[in-house]
C-alpha cells in the first residue's frame, strides 16, 4: 500500500528517497525508547491509513556494528553511539535501549521508503524550539534507511524489545519469530 511520507519522514533522507515494495527473506531492526511500551515496536499508528509508520534499518549493518563493538564500557552504549552516528538519530528521540527485530520471510512483502538518512543535529530542531541549547555538532547520517507502513498482519512478524545494551549479533540471529 502506497503512503506518502510526512515532512518530518521526509526530511530525514538524504535527496535521493524511493517507495518500494521489499520482498522476504528479509530482517530488519528498529530501534525505540525505553520509557516507551511494546507498542513502540511496531511504530506509530497512522489512523487515516490504518498502517504502523517506523524508521528501520537492515539487520546485517546492525550486526556489522555489534561485531567493530570494543572499548571501555558497556557494549551497548558503544552500539548506541554507532547507531545514532550512521542513522543521524538526535539524542532527544529517546535513549534507543530496546531493539525490535521484523523478519520477513520468503514470499512476504512490505511497503516503505527508502534512502541515505540524511545528517542531523545531536538535538533536533523541535526540541530547540522548547528551550533545548542547540547542539554543537551532528550525527553524519549515511547509512540505508527505511520508512515502512507495516499492516496488521505485518506488525505480527515483529519479535522483540531486546536490550541494547546486552545486545550482540548472536542475540540478534537468534531471535526468530
Amino acid at each position: 500500500m502506497h503512503f506518502d511520507l510526512t515532512d518530518q519522514e521526509a526530511a530525514s533522507f538524504l535527496a535521493f528517497k524511493r517507495f518500494t515494495t521489499l520482498e522476504g527473506p528479509l530482517r530488519l531492526v528498529r530501534f525505540t525508547d525505553s520509557g516507551r511500551g511494546h507498542e513502540a515496536g511496531r511504530g506509530t499508528l497512522d489512523r487515516r491509513t490504518g498502517i504502523y509508520r517506523g524508521y528501520w534499518m537492515y539487520a546485517e549493518d546492525v550486526a556489522e556494528l555489534l561485531d567493530d563493538a570494543s572499548g571501555p564500557g558497556p557494549y551497548g552504549l558503544a552500539t548506541i553511539r554507532r547507531v545514532s552516528e550512521r542513522w543521524a538519530i538526535c539524542d532527544d528521540w529517546g535513549d534507543l535501549q530496546r531493539a525490535w527485530v521484523l523478519d520477513v520471510h520468503a514470499g512476504e512483502t512490505v511497503d516503505g521508503w527508502f534512502g541515505a538518512a540524511k545528517f542531523q543535529p545531536r538535538t533536533s530542531i523541535g526540541a530547540e524550539r522548547s528551550g533545548e541549547p542547540a547542539a554543537a555538532n551532528s550525527y553524519g547520517g549515511g547509512a540505508v534507511q527505511f520508512v515502512l507502513g507495516l499492516t496488521a498482519q505485518n506488525v505480527k512478524w515483529i519479535v522483540g524489545p531486546l536490550p541494547t545494551l546486552t545486545l550482540s549479533r548472536r542475540k540478534l540471529e537468534a531471535l526468530r519469530r
